[in-house]
């Protein structure tokens, strides 16, 4: 794998990254919100929902998401 080298001009310093690796299953994503695959479906469904509802209008991702993982929660049984 190729490592990408950055050079910052002021202190001389060299960082080295590597490249995005892509997530096609989704797994970062879940590891990172702790969802499961039933509860992210529905709040992805409830949060469009919400989008809908307000009648298309962006802006309100986060507050459509974070009201719909709320709502999700008072319907599905813990997983865990």
């Amino acid at each position: 794998m190729k490592q990408q080298h950055d050079r910052t001009a002021r202190s001389g310093t060299t960082t080295t990254t590597a490249p995005a690796q892509p997530d096609p299953d989704g797994a970062i994503g879940r590891i990172q919100t702790g969802l499961t695959d039933e509860r992210e479906l529905a709040v992805r469904q409830t949060a469009y929902a919400l989008y809908e509802a307000r009648g298309h209008v962006d802006g309100y991702e986060l507050d459509d998401w974070l009201k719909a993982e709320t709502q999700v929660q008072q319907t599905l049984p813990d997983s865990a």
